[in-house]
């Protein structure tokens, strides 16, 4: 399953400041992990977020 890109960037512009975060690949999406941790994710057009 693919996931909104245009979503993605937005997160990505969102965290680019801080050396923190870092995406990856997970559950058929893309999840931002913090210190290991998933700290919000997108699946399809679906943002996760505690």
């Amino acid at each position: 399953m693919a996931y909104d890109e245009g979503l993605a960037e937005r997160l990505r512009e969102h965290f680019a400041d801080r050396d923190d975060v870092v995406e990856k690949r997970m559950f058929g999406g893309l999840a931002f992990m913090r210190r290991g941790h998933m700290c919000c994710g997108i699946v399809g057009e679906t943002l996760m977020a505690p």
